[in-house]
């Protein structure tokens, strides 16, 4: 799934904080008295699901309302002798009366009575009590009618609307969303990826709309009188497979078939709102040619008979993997050439293809557990760029995305409060949490790694044989590197006694990452490394010599430069001393540009993080960065940006602001200027890297006034107010309206704001309305900031529950809107806390752009006191991520060679706190 937090790279270490919501997550609701306390959140281990027969039936607005009932029958083999069979079911009314449990055989079936039915909220079970012994070997069947309500709350089997354009009306749709544990709102059942089953769906509905669910249609019948104009669709069977993957949704969509035929027969199709139908081009291309990727890369055919994928218009996450019916988030699956950007066209190739990539790592072969998610998020996520690349390699895509991993989990893993790659979950509620950069990025990261010093046709053939061992079934890490480990052994890519799951297990179990020091001898032109865990606040740094990570090792000579070859020539090996010898020679060059461009953009952030963490002088830093005014490639100013985007928002308060901003001029007017970013000529078939380089040096140009960036962005938005028809013309170039807009909505008043919020409301494609979401909230006047905020969490206002965070998080980056998103916040809370019900989780997105410009220990004892006042409202873990820094150190950062000969004496930023 995407779902990630993907956007934020900085970080907070808020040890108070994070020890204050420690103490919620043991918060939790207490059984009734009369009910057994069950020891585990795990489901008993007494029943295997063996097949479903789920039939449900959808109301969207009838004389039910909005709703659904159905039944469900499981058949499970009994492992060991029980006294009751235990469900999930959570939201749902059970027709009590009406629940059957029968003992099957090829004899024939024979009635079980049930003597008691209980619930236990706090496991979200439900529990079936037998008047007889259930035994060992035999195989029962359990019927159950349940109802439910088709609520908003982009969760379980939820409905979503928009408007249609052609017909003038509001319509609704209903969808599912089960990952991780929401399919128990829908259907009783084992709720677990373990508790793998088959299933028979149907779906039964007015004959207005079409359904569709994870197999084709295999009949439609009408139903009885009492249903009139209704039909139930009858699917085919599903493979073996996890509840959390079942999907379903009724609609009035149309579709368009792939452009690119599938081998073996594979139909794929997209689906959309009417409206939108024209913006699903892309996607039939993308969609076909990334599968038959897959299918030669992994060996594996795809075992379905079709893939769907479908634009909803309300969506909690990125996308959804569910097999055969993949749920997008219309910005994930939509593009319009006219409109769209190319970071858009990527966007959806990227999401595209890490949704395609979980049909084989997380459908095909499941984790046992959500312990080991990363091996879903993180390989699909890794496999993802792959795909793209392969897909488009004039984009230069793989260098980028391996870089934006890297660079977003760096600063996370750096703190205290980070945690493992593979890591063990209690309560079920845990499980949304560790949807995070660790489980995607550092996960991707680390495989990236393996694949490095693997090899490809050792990764490839590795991976091959995981997928073909444990297809159809669940494994965890282990079972990955025991395939890896066969392959690389007999391919001669790891000496005998080394192993992948030794080399990888220093990476996923452990928490963070080393510094590698080299100490130098020249006399006997050796290095010696050693290693320590980084963390960014050295204070904390009490236990980080008890770390150690393998580290393969490769190194390069001024003579000969290659940062190609990722062959391990040696490795640092924990174990031994942690201390390894490697020969070497200096590395020396006055040609920068003989260090690749992964290695430039690292070296910049190594350097800043050292700065940070007060193990260089920041002058060592910056004087490195000075370096960019000759820099031309896109990937060393993402990684130099994104850092001084942290330092940005911490000196924006303070004395010597100026300082810095004199020096952002001084690095970014060459680049502005030779780029020439105003300049249309420019944007035709632009290279992906370099459209995101003109954005990112626009926006940064715009903001700290280099050269004519405002001057133009407002003249060009004027232009585009001038048109007759602004809905269907519009003069600034796609790729930096984003600049454009927010510049000139930042500098203009409430005319420009009023007109940008027209195109807002007359705009039908996703992207381009989350784009003018962001821009509206650059406004300098308090008054309209203020009224948008009250617009989000209104739902008639025309702002999607599903973008309420974007918008918040948006006017809290804003200078002027800082302290207003904080007093709605804290006067809002409660209104908040209703309007996402039953997503409360979402609640952290509004406390982590609070958290990202605190810049003061006041600020710090304030966020401390909201979330005491608020601990009932508050998720139970990690309710502040610590993704964000904000508070410098306790020493003051010094600020020294930030322009050539401007050393600065006595210029110190003192900030109380913890960074």
């Amino acid at each position: 799934m995407i779902g990630k937090i993907m956007a934020s790279t900085s970080i907070v270490t808020l040890a108070a904080l994070i020890a204050l919501l420690a103490t919620l997550a043991s918060c939790g609701r207490v059984a009734r008295s009369d009910e057994p306390t069950y020891t585990s959140y795990r489901l008993p281990t007494a029943f295997k699901p063996e097949h479903y027969d789920l039939q449900v039936l959808t109301h969207l607005g009838d004389d039910r309302g909005y709703a659904f009932s159905g039944r469900v029958l499981i058949k499970m083999t009994c492992l060991e002798d029980a006294n009751n069979v235990t469900l999930h079911s959570k939201n749902l009314t059970l027709g009590e009366k009406d629940i059957k449990l029968v003992q099957i055989s090829d004899a024939g079936s024979e009635p079980v009575e049930l003597k008691q039915i209980q619930y236990i909220k706090d496991n979200d079970y439900v529990v079936f009590y037998s008047a007889k012994s259930l035994q060992k070997g035999k195989r029962y069947e359990i019927s159950i009618p349940f109802e439910g309500s088709l609520g908003t709350g982009l969760l379980g089997y939820y409905r979503s609307s928009y408007f249609d354009q052609q017909r003038k009306t509001k319509v609704w749709l209903s969808v599912t969303q089960f990952e991780p544990t929401y399919a128990r709102e829908a259907f009783p059942c084992f709720d677990e990826p373990e508790m793998k089953a088959t299933f028979d769906i149907s779906l039964g509905h007015h004959k207005q709309y079409v359904a569709l669910s994870n197999m084709p249609v295999n009949r439609s019948e009408p139903m009885a009188s009492a249903h009139k104009d209704w039909v139930m669709d009858y699917f085919d069977r599903t493979v073996p497979m996890s509840t959390y993957l079942v999907a379903y949704s009724v609609n009035d969509f149309e579709y368009r078939e792939a452009m690119i035929k599938m081998k073996g027969d594979v139909v794929f199709k997209i689906w959309a709102r009417r409206d939108a139908i024209d913006q699903v081009d892309y996607a039939r291309e993308v969609g076909p040619r990334v599968t038959r990727y897959y299918e030669e890369y992994f060996a594996e055919k795809f075992p379905l008979p079709k893939i769907d994928m479908i634009a909803i218009p309300d969506f909690s996450a990125g996308a959804m993997e569910n097999w055969g019916l993949i749920t997008y988030r219309e910005t994930a699956l939509l593009y319009h050439p006219n409109i769209s950007t190319v970071s858009n066209k990527h966007r959806v190739a990227s999401v595209i293809a890490h949704e395609l990539a979980h049909q084989w790592f997380g459908n095909l072969v499941t984790m046992r557990w959500w312990t080991d998610l990363w091996l879903n998020e993180g390989f699909a996520t890794y496999v993802a760029s792959l795909g793209v690349e392969h897909l488009h390699p004039e984009w230069h895509s793989y260098e980028d995305e391996s870089v934006s991993n890297s660079l977003n989990v760096f600063k996370l893993d750096a703190l205290t409060t980070s945690h493992p790659v593979s890591v063990e979950i209690g309560h079920p509620n845990q499980i949304s949490q560790i949807f995070d950069a660790i489980s995607y990025d550092k996960g991707s990261t680390v495989i990236r790694m393996m694949h490095l010093f693997l090899g490809e046709d050792t990764f490839r053939d590795g991976v091959r044989l995981y997928l073909k061992r444990h297809k159809y079934a669940n494994a965890e890490q282990n079972d990955l590197w025991a395939a890896l480990t066969e392959k690389a052994h007999e391919n001669g890519a790891l000496p005998d006694d080394v192993n992948v799951k030794t080399v990888m297990e220093s990476w996923t179990l452990q928490t963070g990452y080393p510094v590698v020091k080299v100490t130098r001898n020249y006399e006997s032109n050796s290095a010696e490394l050693t290693q320590v865990r980084f963390l960014s606040n050295r204070e904390q740094a009490t236990n980080a010599s008890d770390y150690c990570w393998w580290v393969p090792l490769t190194y390069t000579t001024a003579e000969s430069p290659n940062f190609v070859e990722t062959n391990a020539k040696d490795w640092m090996m924990c174990g031994s001393n942690d201390l390894r010898k490697a020969r070497s020679r200096q590395l020396n060059s006055e040609q920068f540009n003989t260090i690749s461009l992964i290695n430039r953009a690292a070296l910049i952030d190594d350097a800043m993080d050292l700065a940070w963490s007060q193990e260089q002088e920041y002058g060592i830093a910056f004087a490195m960065i000075n370096y960019l005014r000759q820099e031309t490639e896109y990937l060393p100013w993402k990684s130099a940006l994104g850092n001084l985007g942290v330092l940005n928002r911490l000196l924006k308060r303070t004395p010597i602001y100026e300082v810095f901003r004199s020096y952002i001029q001084f690095i970014i007017e060459p680049i502005y200027d030779r780029l020439d970013i105003f300049n249309v000529e420019h944007y035709v078939s632009a290279r992906l890297d370099s459209s995101k380089q003109r954005s990112m040096i626009a926006s940064w140009a715009c903001v700290f006034d280099v050269s004519d960036c405002t001057e133009r962005s407002v003249g060009l938005f004027a232009n585009w107010m001038a048109v007759k028809d602004p809905d269907t013309t519009n003069p600034i170039p796609q790729d930096i309206r984003g600049v454009v807009y927010c510049t000139a909505i930042r500098n203009g008043k409430e005319a420009e704001w009023n007109f940008l919020w027209a195109r807002y409301q007359q705009s039908n494609v996703g992207s381009e309305k989350v784009l003018l979401i962001q821009s509206l909230t650059c406004s300098r006047e308090t008054w309209l900031l203020q009224r948008f905020l009250h617009w989000s969490l209104n739902s008639t206002s025309g702002v999607r529950k599903q973008d309420t965070t974007i918008l918040f998080a948006n006017v809290a980056k804003n200078d002027i809107g800082f302290h207003l998103a904080k007093s709605f916040f804290l006067e809002n809370t409660e209104q908040i806390y209703a309007y996402l019900t039953p997503d409360t989780s979402r609640l952290s997105r509004y406390l982590r752009p609070l958290a990202e410009h605190m810049a003061s220990e006041k600020e710090l004892q304030e966020l401390k006191d909201l979330i005491e006042s608020k601990r009932t409202r508050l998720p139970n873990r990690d309710t502040v991520p610590s993704k964000n820094r904000t508070l410098a150190r306790h020493k003051p950062l010094q600020l020294v060679q930030l322009v050539p000969g401007g050393n600065l004496p006595g210029q110190h930023l003192h900030v109380a706190g913890e960074p």
